[in-house]
């Protein structure tokens, strides 16, 4: 059977352990009384997990906005070209020396922001495979401890 401390944390919820622990972190807290060392396995596992799961969370987020971002410098981009097109085809030197700067702005703001959601889309998957390997290590370290447990 896993210790005791191990099983009440499991059962916590993440607003119980905020709310039951000062530092909110009910693992934390427990971590030094932990039994066995397949118990402190499962902890270690455990934790591992927790940061992988705020990578995914975190760089997922981070996409999404950097995703708005392009969205939003695109729309720029096609404004400024449209209105330096015009400039150009009218004539209007003034207003074409005014958007064809705009313009290369934001061309250059398109593709930074289009490296951003990139990188961001990368870390997140990266993270979301670091997660699934996570959880086959928790799982693996759960059954150790419950063999352990028995014996």
């Amino acid at each position: 059977m896993i210790s005791k401390l191990l099983a009440m944390a499991f059962s916590l919820t993440a607003a119980g352990a905020a709310a039951a622990s000062p530092r909110g972190d009910v693992m934390a807290d427990l971590a030094p009384n932990l039994a066995t060392e397949a118990d402190r396995a499962l902890y270690a596992a455990l934790q591992h997990q927790r940061a992988d799961e705020r990578r995914v969370r975190f760089h997922a987020a981070e996409a999404e906005r950097a995703e708005r971002e392009l969205a939003g410098v695109q729309v720029e981009r096609e404004i400024s070209l449209e209105n330096r097109d015009k400039a150009v085809t009218s004539g209007d030197v003034e207003a074409a020396g005014t958007w064809a700067p705009r313009y290369a702005q934001a061309l250059r703001d398109e593709i930074a922001a289009f490296t951003r959601v990139l990188h961001h889309r990368l870390a997140r998957d990266l993270a979301r495979a670091d997660l699934e390997r996570s959880e086959q290590v928790v799982r693996h370290a759960e059954a150790l401890a419950q063999r352990d447990a028995r014996s």
